[in-house]
């Protein structure tokens, strides 16, 4: 027997305002790749041993990373470290 909605614990309020605080401080991206695309996304984050958030934030700060050092090598600063940018 399957559950109904009405099955799941009621949450307090003071978890309402921790759910709230907390994803104040994040950004939402949504992606809508084709269904063949998203099942590859999947399968390569479980084979990683990662969520598809980790998979998908990892490959985006590589690329990014990629891109940006491609950019300085030509500037010839030394690199510098900013607070957005995400842990390796």
């Amino acid at each position: 027997m399957m559950p109904d909605k009405g099955d799941k614990m009621a949450s307090t309020e003071a978890q309402k305002r921790a759910v709230k605080k907390a994803q104040a401080k994040c950004d939402a991206i949504m992606l809508r790749p084709p269904k063949e695309e998203g099942a590859a996304i999947r399968a390569a984050a479980f084979a990683a041993g990662q969520s598809t958030q980790q998979y998908v934030l990892q490959a985006a700060y590589r690329l990014s990373t990629e891109s940006w050092k491609s950019s300085m090598a030509s500037t010839k600063r030394p690199p510098t470290r900013t607070k957005t940018q995400l842990p390796v």
